[in-house]
């Protein structure tokens, strides 16, 4: 409610952008917790959970499922999307930013939208995304296509023409670009290549001939692209809002991005050269965690200095700022 009521008295896109992504979290979260009080008590009270799913034209068990995988789809998207705006308005909160910047924003901000809309409906009814560009058991899903292209490219463009500004801490700015490029590829155009050869891949079916690369694919894409490039992007916005060590906070920076750049050339390498459990593409991820591992220790010392941060540069917050 408080970004929304922002966005109306100023104008920006980005927090324009963060006021969806939160709505779009918030209704994640209610299917959430529906989803985990039908887990724990089934159908009950039936009138309700029982009347809902008779009246979408489907049974309480299939609309649990629904509400799960819709859940889990809306609420990781929108937290990188509210990263995302969170980036571009950190460095930006008395300018209106680079074109390439705003664009991008509002292309998220109306991705974000029609993916909270696709997954409140799949979530809540019998009616679900369909299969684009099918071909046997090979195609795209639906909501699939509004994230990869409506808010991962968004968030894309955004942070790359935040880069592109004249501003301090450009460790941090080119990192933020950096680290969505390499979500886009891993969850967009890897996911994209996986699902239009289904044939293939068989969607980790052990029958099919690549299936080790895509249950491999399976947790690269979750785990790492989701779950851990994210986590890496709040800390690079922690650490320039509130290190008070300015040198130990660009090293911390620079081997959270060495780790998380080396965990995703493991990540390539697992996908299309060898899913061996213990090879090569093992060893290659294993040294990306543990620099990601030293990098968070850093960012932590950085954060606990005892040295002073440099004077407020242009795009800095004011002293005071709670926004």
């Amino acid at each position: 409610m408080a970004l929304f009521q922002r966005a109306v008295e100023i104008h920006k896109v980005e927090t324009w952008t963060a006021a969806f992504a939160a709505l779009g979290g918030l209704l994640s979260g209610v299917m959430g917790h529906i989803a985990g009080w039908i887990l724990e008590f089934g159908n009950v009270p039936k009138a309700i959970i029982g009347g809902w799913a008779a009246l979408s034209a489907e049974t309480w068990q299939s609309l649990l499922t629904h509400l799960i995988s819709a859940h889990a789809h809306l609420m990781v998207v929108a937290v990188i999307a509210l990263i995302v705006a969170t980036f571009c308005g950190a460095f930006t909160l008395e300018r209106r930013g680079h074109w390439l910047m705003r664009f991008g924003l509002w292309w998220t901000a109306v991705g974000v939208l029609g993916m909270t809309i696709v997954y409140v409906v799949a979530g809540a009814t019998w009616a679900q995304p369909p299969t684009l560009f099918a071909h046997g058991v090979s195609g795209i899903s639906g909501d699939d296509l509004v994230v990869g292209v409506g808010v991962m490219f968004g968030g894309l463009v955004a942070l790359i023409g935040l880069a592109a500004e004249r501003l301090p801490q450009t460790v941090i700015r080119w990192g933020s670009g950096v680290l969505t490029a390499m979500m886009f590829v891993t969850v967009v155009m890897i996911g994209f290549f996986i699902d239009a050869h289904g044939g293939l891949c068989g969607h980790g079916v052990g029958t099919a001939s690549r299936a080790p690369v895509d249950a491999v694919y399976g947790w690269y894409h979750q785990d790492f692209a989701l779950f851990l490039l994210p986590a890496v992007a709040t800390l690079l916005l922690v650490l320039k809002q509130f290190a008070r060590d300015e040198s130990r906070s660009r090293v911390a920076s620079l081997t959270l991005l060495a780790g998380s750049i080396v965990i995703f050339a493991g990540g390539i390498l697992y996908v299309f050269v060898s899913p061996a459990v213990y090879g090569i593409s093992f060893l290659v991820a294993t040294i990306g965690m543990a620099l990601t591992v030293i990098g968070v220790a850093l960012g932590i010392s950085a954060l606990a200095g005892t040295g002073q941060r440099r004077a407020a540069a242009v795009g800095a917050p004011k002293e005071g700022f709670t926004g």
